[in-house]
C-alpha cells in the first residue's frame, strides 16, 4: 500500500470515527426528550378512542395527498436569487399568518406564528441538505397550529384542502408523524406532527407575485407542543441536528 493510499486509510477512518461519536453525543442530548415523547404517545394511545382518531387522521391525510397539486417543491424560477426569495418571504410573511390564524379559529386550533426563518439556518440547510440548491429550502415562511385533539388535526387537514386559496402540495407519507407506522424515535428524536406544504393563491399573492412561494404549516398535538415549547425539546433537536450536519 502506497504511503497516499495509507494516508486516505487513515483520514477515512478518522472521519467516520468522529461522525460516529457526534452520532452518540447528538442521541444523549436528545434521549430525555425522545423518552418524554415516547411517554406523551403511550398515553394518547391509551385514551379512549384513540387509535378510531388516529385512523381518520390517517384518512384525511391519505384525501389531502391524493388531491394535492403534483408540483416540483421548489421555490419558483422567477426569483433570481436567495436574496430576492427572502424579500418576498418577508412581504408574504403578514398575509401568511392571517390566512392560517382564520383556519386555526374555523378548526379550534392555538395559532402560533413564526418569523421568517434565519437566514443562518436557512443557508445551513441549503448547504448541508440541499446541495447548495436554494429553491428547495420550503419552509422561510412557517407557522405552527396546535390542537387539543387528532380530529382537530384532521378537521385542519380537510380544511386547508377544501380553501380555494391554498394549493397544497403532495409530500411524502414521512410528514405525517402522528402513525403508528412512523418511526418517530429513529426519525425525529420521538417528536411528533403533521407538516403540510402549501402555496397561497389569492387575489392579493397573484397581484403581488407571491403565490408560488411555499410555506410550511405544522400540525401540533398540544401535549407535544408543550414539551417541545417548554422542555426545550426543540433546542436540543436543533443541537442534534446541527452537530450531524442535517
Amino acid at each position: 500500500m502506497t504511503s497516499l493510499a495509507s494516508m486516505f486509510m487513515f483520514l477515512s477512518t478518522k472521519a467516520v470515527l468522529k461522525y460516529r461519536d457526534a452520532v452518540i453525543l447528538a442521541d444523549a442530548m436528545t434521549r430525555e426528550d425522545a423518552n418524554a415523547y415516547a411517554q406523551i404517545w403511550k398515553v394518547k394511545l391509551a385514551a379512549p378512542g384513540a387509535r378510531e382518531s388516529l385512523e381518520q387522521l390517517k384518512q384525511a391525510w391519505d384525501e389531502t395527498m391524493a388531491a394535492a397539486a403534483h408540483f416540483s417543491k421548489k421555490q419558483p424560477r422567477k426569483f433570481g436569487s436567495i436574496e430576492e426569495l427572502f424579500l418576498a418571504a418577508d412581504r408574504l410573511n403578514s398575509y401568511f399568518h392571517l390566512k392560517m390564524e382564520a383556519h386555526a379559529r374555523a378548526h379550534g386550533g392555538k395559532f402560533k406564528g413564526a418569523p421568517v426563518k434565519n437566514e443562518d439556518r436557512a443557508l445551513q440547510k441549503i448547504y448541508r441538505s440541499y446541495q447548495e440548491d436554494w429553491r428547495r429550502c420550503s419552509d422561510l415562511n412557517r407557522c405552527a397550529i396546535v390542537f387539543d385533539s387528532f380530529e382537530g388535526i384532521a378537521k385542519a387537514l380537510r380544511g386547508l384542502a377544501l380553501d380555494p386559496e391554498v394549493v397544497v402540495l403532495k409530500v411524502g407519507d414521512e410528514k405525517m408523524r402522528l402513525s403508528e407506522r412512523y418511526d418517530a424515535e429513529a426519525l425525529s428524536a420521538g417528536y411528533r406532527d403533521v407538516q403540510v406544504c402549501i402555496r397561497i393563491r389569492a387575489a392579493w399573492t397573484l397581484e403581488q407575485g407571491l403565490d408560488g412561494v411555499l410555506c410550511e404549516v405544522q400540525l401540533h398535538d398540544k401535549m407535544y407542543f408543550a414539551r417541545k415549547s417548554l422542555g426545550g425539546g426543540h433546542k436540543s433537536y436543533v443541537q442534534r441536528r446541527n452537530m450531524l450536519a442535517q
